[in-house]
């Protein structure tokens, strides 16, 4: 006994000018039209992934079950920056070199006239410690007493946060320390650096983006997403999630990218419509301490929506696939304390 095969087949929709994706049986002919709209004319057809769900049976007609070693493959995890949060949006951020700050005029205090600076060292952003080139973001803070002749480096300090108080202390930090406000772009020094030079390099945010895309000579296949969000978040603007790639027709050539299609969620009923239900609220829990600028705890109850993806096609890196996440209709960020996404994926080679 055996099952019917079938493959992800990518076609494009001439009427909308975008890339769609169908599952199509083995046997069954090519479609003309396209999937969501018979009325549009679709050419450029292309097999994205082949499936066969054949199955051995034993002599009662039972599937036959075996464990195999996957080879090639992996199971890595892509995360969001917080949406709520610019200091987290690293990817596609912009780097200020040597940044001269300003005294406010007790010499402890300087400010870069800058807001968000891009913060990878205190769990904004989960994983972070793995994000490449991660020391790259790294804040650097120098001190001339020289006219610039020299710099000295000084070293930044995150534990000055006091949870009975719920203020900081900022004696704690050291005479040749500073701690960071990378909301403000402000420095906090522990001795007082009045009548000399201060300079910064930094990378501060441009914009809410992200990326997810397969490593070189690998397929990525989206099995599942969670929406995480505290409840006090508010959705200000759209989130686009854009599926891009090479040309198929070869038009436009390699490396540029042509988008394939986008999926809009412009309301929190759109993301509720296509999730499969949440999973019970997660209470508020761990505590008031700060590291740095970031409670490690939380302030309000957590949502968290599943989102399976069984049926979606994998992101090929031969043809330049991935999936850039953008807001739109206004640069954000959300209000509230956290908004977030997981997906957890499957890498194989091709």
């Amino acid at each position: 006994m055996a099952g019917q095969g079938f493959y992800v087949y990518r076609l494009h929709c001439d009427t909308e000018a975008e890339w769609v994706f169908w599952n199509v049986k083995d046997g069954d002919p090519v479609p003309t039209t396209c999937p969501h709209n018979n009325t549009h004319v679709v050419s450029g057809g292309a097999i994205v992934e082949r499936f066969n769900n054949e199955f051995a049976v034993d002599a009662e007609g039972k599937a036959r079950v075996a464990q195999e070693v996957l080879v090639g493959i992996s199971q890595p995890n892509f995360y969001l920056p917080n949406m709520c949060d610019p200091c987290s949006w690293y990817y596609g951020s912009l780097a200020e070199v040597n940044k001269a700050l300003t005294d406010s005029g007790d010499g402890l205090l300087w400010t870069s006239g800058i807001t968000n600076w891009i913060d990878l060292f205190h769990h904004r952003i989960h994983d972070e410690h793995v994000i490449e080139g991660r020391d790259n973001y790294k804040v650097k803070v120098e001190v001339s007493d020289d006219d610039g002749s020299t710099w000295t480096e000084f070293t930044e300090w995150s534990d000055c946060w006091l949870p009975a108080t719920e203020e900081y202390d900022w004696t704690k930090i050291p005479a040749d320390g500073y701690f960071v406000e990378y909301d403000t772009g402000q420095i906090h020094f522990g001795a007082s650096q009045a009548g000399k030079l201060v300079r910064a390099s930094f990378y501060k945010e441009n914009g809410f983006k992200f990326v997810i895309a397969p490593t070189p000579g690998k397929k990525l296949k989206i099995e599942y997403a969670e929406i995480q969000g505290s409840k006090d978040m508010h959705f200000t603007c759209s989130v686009v999630f854009i599926i891009k790639g090479y040309d198929p027709t070869g038009t436009v050539p390699p490396p540029e990218k042509v988008e394939y299609r986008r999926t809009i969620y412009g309301t929190m009923w759109n993301y509720i419509t296509e999730s499969k239900g949440n999973y019970p609220p997660v209470p508020a829990m761990g505590g008031s301490h700060k590291w740095g600028q970031v409670l490690r705890g939380m302030i309000n109850d957590a949502i968290v929506n599943p989102f399976p993806y069984t049926a979606t096609e994998p992101l090929l890196s031969s043809a330049g696939m991935e999936v850039e996440v953008v807001f739109d209709e206004g640069d954000g960020p959300w209000e509230g304390e956290y908004a977030n996404a997981t997906f957890y994926c499957k890498s194989i080679d091709e």
